[in-house]
């Protein structure tokens, strides 16, 4: 992970507290959920009814994960959604039925999740091994990748030698 995304994980985690103080703050008479910016990022934000939604979807998890899952969603989703779309997730899921077997519905219920909610847990999790996988792609160590290095490498070296006479010549390489 670069050093941006760690960035956001580190600050979307210490805005969670704030947020916690806005949402137990957020009751009113019409219970209307305030459209605020908890996290935003380039062109995109996650909102605290974004985070009471999901906290409605998923409540045996801790709204800080559930702040990190909704902002890497929306940033991973730009580049990687084709990864995770409704195909695969229905593949996934069909995966893991054949996998447990008739343990699936108690697995379901160990992992605090629902038939409902099993989707958008994976979605996160493929947006993540999708990143994670073009992240390794891009810095293996192929033919291409060190002759693309090895051509953006220029460094400025300059040798002193001393000759007999202790006067020094400057060349250059």
């Amino acid at each position: 992970m670069n050093f941006k995304k760690k960035s956001l994980v580190i600050a979307t985690t210490i805005i969670l507290g704030a947020t916690l103080v806005t949402l137990s703050g957020c009751s009113s008479s019409n219970n209307t959920v305030p459209n605020k910016d908890i996290v935003t990022m380039k062109g995109d934000s996650v909102k605290v009814s974004d985070l009471y939604k999901e906290l409605q979807t998923f409540p045996n998890i801790s709204s800080a994960v559930l702040v990190q899952n909704l902002t890497f969603d929306k940033i991973l989703s730009k580049d990687f959604a084709k990864e995770a779309d409704d195909k695969a997730l229905t593949k996934q899921v069909n995966t893991l039925k054949s996998q447990y077997g008739d343990q699936f519905s108690s697995m379901l219920q160990q992992s605090g999740l629902t038939n409902e909610n099993l989707k958008a847990y994976l979605r996160t999790g493929m947006l993540e091994h999708a990143a994670i996988d073009d992240d390794i792609k891009k810095t293996q160590y192929t033919d291409a990748n060190l002759k693309k290095a090895w051509e953006s490498y220029h460094p400025d070296v300059r040798l002193m030698l001393f000759l007999k006479h202790q006067k020094m010549q400057q060349q250059e390489l």
